[in-house]
Parts: structure tokens; sequence; C-alpha cells
């Protein structure tokens, strides 16, 4: 570790929703580091660019696109649609201010941080590793890497830095793992915990570094996705220290939750419960309630 304080690296998506570059504020504010190198996922520039070159073709060819991505998605579509419907009838400015993206060369806590685009390889459809020379300028260039991009990462990246990858699981992986807010909302959980955990191959099974919880009245899953947000924000700069100080949750591997599959939320049954659940809730609040 610099003599200067921690030296933080960041692999990220392109586009930075703004809970993510206001955690990585609180963690410079509230303790001596610096960012100092920061690799983003060039595949996500090309998505980004399909996405705009989508939205401006015709009807038929949008309609076409909807179609393939039930069939290849199937109830996740769905649920992606009633969040968009939702926003766009009723709006949600704490939900906005949260997940609001931003590019990450407009991102002012990046203004001294070394700015590296990857194309990493891709073991499967969800496992990456990165090039031995992004291996060898983490190693060289920081003490801890914070995950916010490029899905489940593996390989010498795990090992490069002083105090591993950290990364956040938007759910307690005690009972959570693999899916999480989408199964912990149909669920109706009163209390809502996130994970930061030091990453290893097992998915959602690192060193727990921290869990944090609150108990909040979560009327929408947006609303639930904001509290979550604000864990995260305010569990970066604790992670950090805490990693530092070797000072973990004692919480071994033995003790991981059932897996419960991404492609879960893929299932119409599934996808019925949530849609109903969150479209109640949305015309409850902001339609009968407010009559």
């Amino acid at each position: 570790m610099s003599s200067e304080g921690v030296r933080i690296g960041v692999l990220t998506d392109p586009y930075v929703e703004a809970y993510r570059a206001e955690a990585l504020r609180a963690a410079l504010t509230e303790m001596n580091a610096e960012i100092s190198y920061v690799v983003v996922d060039s595949r996500e520039l090309d998505d980004e660019s399909a996405s705009r070159e989508r939205s401006r073709s015709s009807l038929s060819g949008r309609l076409a696109r909807k179609c393939r991505s039930l069939w290849e998605h199937g109830g996740w579509s769905l649920i992606n649609f009633e969040r968009r419907l939702m926003r766009r009838l009723f709006g949600n400015p704490r939900f906005h201010s949260h997940h609001e993206r931003k590019p990450v060369e407009k991102l002012s806590v990046f203004d001294r941080a070394e700015l590296e685009y990857c194309q990493p390889t891709e073991m499967d459809e969800n496992w990456v590793t990165f090039p031995s020379e992004v291996v060898s300028s983490f190693e060289e260039k920081t003490d801890v890497i914070v995950r916010f991009g490029f899905g489940l990462v593996t390989g010498d990246i795990l090992t490069a830095t002083e105090y591993g990858v950290l990364s956040f699981h938007p759910a307690d992986i005690r009972t959570y793992r693999g899916l999480g807010p989408t199964l912990m909302f149909v669920n109706g959980d009163d209390e809502i915990t996130v994970t930061l955990q030091r990453l290893t191959d097992t998915i959602d099974g690192g060193e727990v570094v921290l869990f944090s919880s609150t108990t909040a009245d979560v009327h929408t899953y947006d609303d639930l996705m904001s509290e979550i947000a604000d864990l995260k924000i305010d569990m970066l700069p604790e992670g950090l220290e805490r990693v530092q100080q070797n000072a973990l949750e004692s919480y071994g591997p033995t003790e991981l939750g059932d897996y419960y599959p991404v492609s879960t939320r893929e299932q119409f049954g599934f996808a019925t419960k949530f849609i109903l659940k969150d479209l109640f809730r949305n015309i409850y609040r902001y339609v009968i309630k407010r009559n």
C-alpha cells in the first residue's frame, strides 16, 4: 500500500450509476484513499451504440426485437417493461437520482485516475477474465479493486492486489445467493440486507467483508432498489477500512444459503407475481392513496 493511502482500482461499465459514483466519493472523503486506475468494459460501448440505433429504427423493427426479447428472456422482459411503464406514468425521483447514468469520462470522482478500456475474455455466458497486462497494471497501481461492472470475474485479477476485489451483492447471501432483490421483493421481506464481499471463484460465496441491514417502508420495487443503493453508499468506506485491518465478518463458506439462479426471473409464473405486486403498489401509492 502506498504511504499516501490506499489506492483504489475500479472495474466499471462506461456509464456509471449515480449511487456508485457517490459510494466511491464517500470512500475518498472518509478515508485516506485515491482512485488511481479505472478499467472500463468496452463491450458495453458496443451495446450502447446498438441500443441507440435500435431506438431510431422503424416501428416494425422495434416490435420484432421486443418479440425476440420476450422469446429469449421470457418473464424478465415483462418485468422490465412494467418497471419502465410505472416510472413513465408515476415517476420516482429518488430512484432516478440514484440510478441516473453518466459517462465515466464526465465523473469528477475519476479525475485523477488513469482510464483504460478493456475487452475481457469471456469464459462462458457468465464469467470473464482479463488480459495479463491489465492484471499487471492493477497489481502495480492499486491496493484494492472495487467491482462495479464486467459481470462475474475470475482468474488472476482476484489476487492481483493486496486486498483483493470487493463487490456488492444486493441481498443477504445467507438467504438470497444469485437472484437477490427481485426474489426479496416477491417474498415481502421486512428487513433489507446488502452484502459486501471479497470475491472468490464461487458465485456469491466470497469472503464476507460486511453485512448492512435496514428496515424501511418499501412500497414498490424501485423503493427497494433505492434503499439498497443507500446502504451501498454507506458500506463502501467501512468495507475498505475493514479489508485493510483484516476485520472481516465471521461468516464461513459452509454457511452459504441456497443458490437461486438468475434465470428464475425469466419464468412467467415468477414474473406474474412480481408484476402484479409492483403494479398494485404503484397504483395504490400514486392513485388510490392520493385521492
